[in-house]
């Protein structure tokens, strides 16, 4: 099975920083409660894309900890 990749808007591969829980991962139905950690943890929220059939989509958002 192969695991998705995901990237920020300007295409840096952060699939890493979210296995190594550094960033947390929230779906786009999770945009509120990823505001709401962000400003918990004095952070922010930025987009998260993958790659299906050559055409970047948005999968979520992360919150860098």
């Amino acid at each position: 099975m192969q695991t998705d990749k995901y990237f920020t808007q300007s295409n840096v591969d952060i699939t890493h920083r979210i296995e190594e829980g550094r960033t947390l991962f929230f779906t786009t139905s999770q945009k509120e409660e990823a505001k709401f950690y962000a400003k918990q943890q004095k952070s922010y929220v930025y987009e998260v894309f993958t790659y299906q059939k050559n055409n970047k989509v948005l999968a979520g958002y992360g919150v860098p900890k």
